[in-house]
């Protein structure tokens, strides 16, 4: 990447990221938090439990993304040798380091946790039909969070961990020669990795 692009891409990622997470730390203070009784375990604790668990996971999908990339022969500056699916696999990585970064850390910041309210669409017995509940299903689950005394909010944490970890990848990603591409290259990853988060 021309170093003229890096400044861009850190603005991007400021943007992105620290002016609005900001708001939304003012924007919790703001909220009642309910009491939270002494026997339930702490947002912070499951988190953690949570990130443990998913280790092993990660992981796996890191070497795996890595493998399918490497047979599509992307990005192309990054050869079909076990050094290119070395960097492949570090890509993936990294990005999945500073996207679970980035959300823990703006999750700490508010308390709010994941929609575990059940989905209320009534599915037809038409397998086919019943495919769009679940799906509009998925993305609330995806899209919103729960403050402690039920109001929706959006997922912030999750939306912003993903925008910094794609542009946070345009540095070190060959296909990021320019402003241009590196913009492409964030947009275009930002979108794969929401909708994969929406389909797990």
């Amino acid at each position: 990447m021309h170093l003229s692009a890096r400044p861009f891409v850190i603005a991007v990622v400021l943007a992105a990221t620290v002016l609005p997470a900001a708001l939304v730390a003012q924007r919790q203070d703001s909220l009642p938090v309910a009491a939270r009784p002494a026997a339930t375990p702490s947002v912070e604790a499951a988190t953690e439990s949570s990130v443990l668990r998913r280790i092993p996971g990660m992981a796996i999908a890191a070497l795996t993304v890595a493998g399918m990339t490497q047979a599509l022969g992307e990005p192309m500056g990054w050869n079909r040798t076990w050094g290119g699916y070395a960097r492949r696999a570090g890509d993936q990585a990294g990005f999945i380091a500073i996207e679970e970064t980035v959300r823990l850390s703006l999750t700490s910041t508010v308390n709010w946790v994941p929609d575990t309210q059940p989905c209320a669409g009534r599915a037809s017995k038409a397998k086919w039909r019943a495919l769009l509940p679940r799906i509009g299903c998925a993305v609330r689950e995806t899209a919103v969070l729960r403050t402690p005394d039920g109001r929706g909010r959006p997922n912030f944490p999750l939306f912003a961990g993903v925008v910094s970890a794609s542009s946070a990848s345009t540095i070190w990603r060959p296909d990021a020669d320019t402003p241009a591409h590196a913009v492409s290259l964030a947009i275009t990853r930002t979108a794969i990795a929401m909708s994969a988060t929406v389909v797990s």
